[in-house]
């Protein structure tokens, strides 16, 4: 057996929540319980902001996490679960007793895992990692589970998605049927169950477009399988594993004939970047990109040396720290060439312009921090603190990559000419999670309203008319908040219903402006 193959067979063996909590023992045991995780911009006590809108102060450091700045408590933040984390793996938490697991679930599972306590942890803590550990802990020591959260798992297990949908109607909603199973196609476009089910417009707006690149030769066709299963992500965040391994695997042979796999939903993207290479006995032979990624080569000049993302029209990158095409005006590092002129071939120039008011843009939990903080393990990994391998010439680096994943769609959205992007004061790696991801939507859905009511209360107070991400799942809790109460009541929506009908995905934008 080869050594790739011998390293995913062992894997099978790290599904156990107890066995994956103990091999985090050791990042565990770095938490001093300062509490620094709870804020954003914990790194910049005196960042000015939006200044006070409607009583709140958008300013200084604010609370990050929802489900602590929501039910107050020390167990909800995360500090408190680190302690939970520790006591179980130190005796003193016995997961035997019922009464014990049933407190634990009921505090543990109103996180969304949104991951800004890791990102906000000096001694970066895979607080994400660990938190799902301690879920799978407990769903495998019998704990009794919300009737939503089990029936995730089943609806998963037996119809491929959580949605109680049929699966043969999975690609109803596909304009073009001809795209369905294309045996020729070298990229496929994995839809999520949210959108093959719930989000038909985003669907459609991706599909549509995707299918006008294809026609005017710019990108090579793509295909949608019908045999597409649930990614698992919602039952990898409760913990329930070994039916998220199920569906992992499948996958994973299901689109290994495939160069690249194209995503819309960010849970779904991070699930396969992610969990994927943690979980499945398989070796994975694609590349899992969000379609943003993708296209962002096509709508801006990506820079070879260093990832920058410049407009169309740079004779030079933009990045004063890019070793090779930096800007003689502004270079810091030399560089001085201009970019080749085939970085400017093959482009998607859009000349409609924007006339729907000022945007501001939510960063999706997943495809920012999650990513952000799997780039920064990688990074610190490789750091061994002698010659090329020390912290500047590893860490840092990693730090600007992190920066230009947050960068992406605002690239993508300085090419929308008459587009006015005001910024949230949370944005990137402190981004404000929305509150529908970690099963916190399906089980506790009046806490889901309360945070995507609070995202929402901060767009307001930039101005902005729209509000635009990269994730149906946002869009979904969010939209769901524009339109209404907590209790379905239109007359309580968010921010009084300014943004009904405006909480919109940059690919539903892209798709109307590009002919």
């Amino acid at each position: 057996m080869t050594e790739a193959k011998t390293e995913v067979a062992e894997k099978k063996e790290k599904v156990g929540g107890l066995k994956r909590l103990e091999e985090l023992k050791e990042s565990l045991y770095r938490c001093i319980h300062c509490r620094a995780c709870r804020f954003s911009y914990s790194g910049e006590p005196d960042r000015k902001g939006l200044g006070e809108h409607k009583g709140v102060l958008y300013e200084g450091m604010l609370d990050g996490c929802p489900a602590g700045h929501f039910y107050g408590w020390e167990g909800f933040w995360n500090a408190g679960r680190m302690w939970m984390a520790r006591a179980v793996l130190e005796g003193d938490l016995d997961l035997t007793d019922k009464k014990t697991r049933q407190q634990m679930y009921d505090i543990l599972y109103r996180c969304p895992t949104c991951g800004n306590c890791s990102m906000q942890c000096e001694n970066n803590l895979p607080t994400v990692d660990i938190n799902e550990a301690l879920r799978a802990c407990l769903y495998e020591a019998g704990v009794e589970m919300l009737p939503k959260h089990e029936g995730l798992r089943k609806l998963i297990d037996t119809k491929n998605n959580p949605y109680n949908e049929e699966h043969a109607h999975r690609t109803d909603w596909v304009p073009d049927k001809s795209v369905i199973d294309d045996p020729d196609a070298k990229i496929a476009y994995y839809v999520g169950c949210t959108a093959s089910y719930r989000m038909h417009n985003m669907a459609k707006a991706t599909v549509e477009l995707l299918s006008k690149l294809v026609k005017k030769g710019i990108i090579p066709k793509y295909t949608i399988l019908s045999d597409e299963v649930c990614c698992g992500s919602v039952i990898y965040r409760t913990g329930q594993w070994d039916v998220a391994k199920k569906v992992t695997n499948i996958n994973v042979e299901l689109y290994n004939r495939f160069d690249i796999v194209l995503f819309s939903c960010a849970g779904c993207v991070r699930t396969f970047k992610i969990d994927y290479p943690k979980f499945t006995d398989k070796e994975i032979k694609f590349k899992p990109m969000h379609v943003i990624e993708f296209l962002a080569d096509y709508l801006t000049v990506h820079c070879p040396a260093c990832g920058k993302y410049n407009d169309l029209d740079s004779k030079y990158c933009q990045n004063p720290f890019c070793p090779k095409y930096s800007d003689p005006k502004i270079s810091k590092v030399g560089g001085g060439e201009p970019f080749p002129l085939e970085l400017h071939e093959n482009k998607i120039r859009i000349t409609k312009k924007w006339t729907k008011g000022p945007v501001t843009w939510h960063d999706p939990c997943h495809t920012v921090r999650h990513y952000c903080h799997a780039l920064k393990d990688k990074a610190i990994e490789k750091t061994t603190g002698e010659g090329d391998n020390n912290m500047w010439k590893i860490y840092v680096p990693s730090q600007f990559e992190r920066e230009r994943w947050i960068e992406m769609p605002r690239a993508i959205m300085r090419a929308i000419p008459g587009l006015e992007l005001r910024e949230m004061y949370r944005i990137g790696e402190n981004s404000l999670c929305c509150g529908a991801g970690g099963g916190v939507k399906a089980g506790y859905p009046d806490f889901a309203w309360n945070a995507a009511n609070e995202r929402l209360e901060e767009a307001d107070a930039t101005g902005a008319e729209i509000v635009m991400t990269a994730c149906p799942f946002c869009e979904l809790n969010m939209g769901q908040a524009a339109r209404e109460g907590p209790d379905g009541d239109p007359a309580g929506a968010a921010v009084g219903g300014k943004f009904k009908e405006k909480v919109l995905d940059l690919l539903e934008i892209l798709n109307e402006m590009i002919d």
